[in-house]
């Protein structure tokens, strides 16, 4: 043994100063790379239950004491829930400024609301959960932007802006064409929704074709 002693010791020494080599160096940081990826995994999983527990609380929150909460403040959680629905739903799209202007047959009155695209359907519910609908996307031919002209009665009834007998007020709007079941309706139901102002309008058509396949026209 005390023979080979000395050729032992030359051997480690060796090896320490050549190091891993370089197939074991790369197993080790798959091997950190995988554990790394797991725990990421992990705790976006737990963010995401967060998230979503918060924005539960906040719908809640809001449907409950929405009318004796001052504006600002539910404005605010209103704000909060939509940003928290979109980060936390990958493929949705919340506006909750949105309007209902009609021409789907089961709903007449013209409502505010929230309106959703999701994986499969596209989602309106009114503040007052009046009107609640749900578009199937496989039902949907296309969607399209206008600009409405709204005449001086319109302007006032709908809108509530008045205007005099010479002008007309600008509308951005959506219309959704959803294929009729029944073919009463051969060219299929013009489904029109409101927006804040021509960017919301568009971004919407825009969010359709994108996350839906469905083409913006």
């Amino acid at each position: 043994m005390a023979a080979i002693g000395p050729a032992c010791f030359q051997i480690r020494q060796a090896i320490r100063e050549l190091g891993l080599s370089e197939a074991k160096q790369l197993h080790g940081i798959r091997d950190a790379a995988s554990l790394v990826e797991g725990r990421s995994d992990q705790i976006a999983h737990l963010l995401a239950l967060l998230a979503r527990s918060r924005v539960l609380e906040l719908d809640v929150v809001t449907k409950q004491f929405g009318p004796v909460l001052p504006s600002d403040f539910l404005k605010k959680l209103k704000q909060d829930l939509t940003e928290l629905e979109n980060a936390t739903s990958p493929g949705k799209y919340v506006d909750d400024k949105a309007r209902y202007l009609g021409g789907h047959p089961g709903h007449d009155e013209i409502a505010d609301g929230a309106l959703t695209i999701e994986h499969d359907h596209i989602r309106f519910v009114s503040t007052d959960s009046s009107v609640i609908m749900a578009i199937p996307i496989s039902g949907v031919d296309y969607v399209l932007f206008e600009t409405q002209r709204l005449c001086m009665e319109q302007a006032e009834m709908e809108e509530g802006v008045l205007v005099d007998e010479f002008s007309t007020l600008l509308r951005p709007t959506t219309v959704v064409v959803v294929k009729d079941p029944e073919d009463v309706y051969p060219e299929g139901f013009k489904v029109r929704f409101g927006f804040r102002n021509d960017y919301y309008a568009r971004l919407f058509a825009k969010k359709c074709s994108d996350r839906l396949g469905v083409p913006p026209f």
